[in-house]
């Protein structure tokens, strides 16, 4: 199997940008899109080249060297995603020099089912979810042997839990469980599924620990030294435990911890 050595990146934001400055450093070559031309600059000073790319309204000549590449991550939000518009894109990719597709999605994709659910468990995911028909499509087209990743809260840098709806005095489900990963951990498996040619594979990409709402967000207003919130008690929280046992076995891969991850 030839190494792959160029990589295409659909939506360098919060996390599609550090993936390409880390792919940039083990040695890939990385085109990077953008909708806003003015963030050109800061892709050319982390060597990823820079290509205008709206699901809107894209501009076919950027899209023709921006599907040149082996691998295309699409690490756009999927809530933006037009689905007729990502299904074009990717047509236009089945005579390029494409090879495989690795989709960003999330574990959103999955019901409150008052359990641990792994990657095998069909019944626990939401049929009739964006999320569900993004996945849906990338898989139908086969040739490229899509990976899946699917994505617990993604937390880190700027992104602190314990912002997360600041100003509600109240937070509901206190008894339901958080499941989280930080940045650096989703872009560490990202690269690692390219290193490792991983093919035709879904993962859940969780941190070990899921405490409950309330004990996770009681620690963090601990750690932040601010007002610990209150907790709107009910009978029957609903909660999903997302399993992250593939990911590590196929990985080799161990996941910070928790808590550790944001201190300071």
């Amino acid at each position: 199997m030839n190494k792959i050595k160029s990589i295409s990146i659909l939506g360098c934001g919060w996390l599609g940008f550090p993936v390409g400055k880390r792919l940039v450093d083990a040695g890939f070559t990385v085109t990077g899109s953008t909708t806003n031309r003015a963030k050109f600059e800061l892709l050319r000073k982390n060597n990823i080249n820079p290509v205008l790319i709206n699901l809107q309204d894209h501009q076919p000549g950027e899209l023709e060297v921006f599907l040149k590449s082996e691998v295309l991550i699409i690490a756009v939000p999927t809530s933006s995603v037009d689905l007729e518009n990502l299904k074009n894109l990717v047509e236009q990719a089945v005579d390029s020099a494409l090879k495989q597709i690795i989709l960003i999605s999330s574990t959103g994709v999955y019901k409150e089912t008052n359990s641990e659910i792994s990657e095998s468990d069909a019944e626990a995911l939401n049929h009739g979810s964006k999320l569900f028909a993004v996945e849906e499509l990338v898989k139908s087209f086969v040739q490229f042997k899509p990976v899946i990743l699917r994505m617990a809260g993604l937390m880190g840098y700027d992104r602190n839990p314990v912002n997360f709806g600041k100003s509600a005095k109240v937070r509901a489900n206190p008894n339901g469980r958080t499941n989280m990963i930080h940045r650096d951990d989703a872009v560490e498996i990202i690269v690692r599924v390219i290193k490792t040619e991983i093919q035709n594979e879904t993962f859940n990409c969780s941190a070990d620990e899921h405490p409950t709402k309330k004990e996770f967000y009681t620690k963090l207003a601990k750690m932040n030294r601010i007002e610990i919130p209150i907790f709107d008690v009910i009978e029957n929280d609903s909660f999903k435990i997302i399993s992250n046992e593939k990911v590590k076995k196929a990985l080799d891969f161990k996941f910070r911890e928790l808590y550790a991850s944001l201190e300071g």
